[in-house]
């Protein structure tokens, strides 16, 4: 068994997670330092989840030394194989890892051999999910499990311990199924444990990304701090980050800052740069048009020229339809007359690329100098431009670095033959 382990302290970000998506918790485990055994799992719900082996593996951890008590540690453990893997029932769970979340708590006293009772209550999920919001869980009810040794020896005591299992039964179905949890013993205080959902960290923002507001909605500037109030009038779904840098006067790092800030809230999206000569395709998701009529609504008042006349489905399912590799915008407008359509184009594809509807067809140069077919091309380039021809490089990023119109890249491109450009 391969296991790979990182600690987690408190309010620091998961760094080793492989998605932000949140699943529900596997198992909770309550495990203590004994003074004849060490440390082991006093109990589980389900049991045996969690194996002897996978326990032994990361124990130091999860009954750790005085130095890190009293903070969140997170185990991560890579499973090798499926044998590895935990089993409940009949189901075996896919042979990818675990997650193990916990806070380690010590009482000081006399009374308990090595004058100190040393516990943990861990949470258990899936190794690729998000575990922050379960942070604050184990923290709280760690602290009324201390409570509760002090009053009635629950965790040490032998009649204490028997109660246990049935905390951690109804810990993990009421946290599983309302995200909140009241749990009391022999009517004693209780305790009110809530899941707290903590939006993912905003995605990167790069100098090429146009921010567009979710919604018809703008916030008020008066709640925002005076950077932000320079940027946001300059939000309208047209200009790239870069653009907004030069029209609010503010550094283009404070720009992502704030940017970031208003994706964290889910008040922006990001889209790529608007121009008549991009190219659209569909997605599968574009039947979900054809399908839900709330959709449908939406997206007729999104996309209509005037928001008092909305446009009809019967034009914007086919003006989506008609978006193919070889036709540009442009082609589409040519084709068709928005304004008797009653159709934005602007909001036509924006609405399509926030929704999934549609995407974009990039283009990546990339710069191949053996196909200058002996004597050497000449340079249309300076140096610093041709390494950024290496296909991972869009149009929109190159054009924003080098100040480039779409247009102008184009035609240089078109006349120099070591260049070719991928699509995709």
């Amino acid at each position: 068994m391969h296991l790979q382990v990182s600690i987690s302290y408190d309010k620091m970000l998961e760094d080793i997670a492989e998605s932000n998506k949140e699943g529900p918790i596997q198992c909770i485990f309550f495990s203590e330092f004994h003074a004849d055994y060490g440390p082991r799992i006093v109990c589980q719900f389900p049991d045996d989840y969690i194996s002897k082996d996978i326990f032994d593996a990361v124990s130091v951890y999860i009954i750790p030394k005085p130095d890190i008590q009293k903070r969140i540690v997170t185990n991560t453990i890579l499973l090798e194989n499926e044998a590895d893997s935990p089993t409940l029932g009949e189901r075996r769970r896919p042979p990818r890892g675990l997650k193990i979340v916990g806070y380690p708590n010590a009482i000081a006293d006399k009374k308990y051999a090595r004058n100190a009772f040393i516990f943990n209550v861990c949470l258990v999920c899936e190794s690729g999910e998000r575990t922050i919001q379960y942070e604050p869980v184990v923290r709280k009810a760690s602290e009324w499990l201390v409570q509760m040794e002090h009053e009635t020896a629950l965790l040490s005591g032998r009649e204490g311990q028997a109660k246990m299992p049935a905390v951690l039964r109804a810990m993990l179905q009421d946290l599983n199924s309302a995200g909140h949890a009241v749990l009391s013993v022999d009517g004693s205080v209780p305790v009110h444990l809530k899941v707290v959902r903590t939006p993912p960290a905003p995605k990167h923002v790069a100098d090429h990304d146009v921010p567009v507001w979710v919604g018809r909605r703008r916030p008020r500037l008066e709640h925002w701090d005076m950077t932000s109030q320079q940027i946001i009038p300059h939000i309208k779904g047209v200009a790239h980050v870069a653009k907004i840098s030069a029209l609010a006067d503010v550094e283009v790092q404070l720009v992502k800052a704030c940017i970031r800030n208003l994706l964290y809230y889910g008040l922006v999206e990001l889209t790529s740069i608007f121009q008549y000569s991009n190219t659209y395709v569909v997605t599968p998701e574009i039947t979900r048009l054809y399908t839900e009529r709330p959709l449908q609504e939406e997206c007729c008042r999104a996309v209509a020229r005037d928001e008092c006349i909305p446009a009809s489905v019967g034009h914007v399912f086919p003006l989506y339809c008609a978006l193919t590799h070889s036709r540009t915008l442009r082609d589409l407008c040519t084709e068709h007359s928005m304004q008797a359509l009653r159709v934005n184009e602007r909001q036509l594809v924006q609405f399509g690329l926030l929704r999934g509807l549609i995407r974009r067809i990039h283009k990546y140069p990339v710069y191949q100098p053996e196909l200058a077919a002996g004597a050497p091309a000449p340079s249309r380039f300076p140096e610093s431009v041709y390494r950024l021809f290496d296909g991972r490089h869009s149009y929109d990023e190159i054009c924003v670095r080098t100040g480039l119109s779409s247009k102008e890249l184009d035609d240089r491109i078109e006349r120099d033959p070591t260049i070719i450009v991928l699509r995709k």
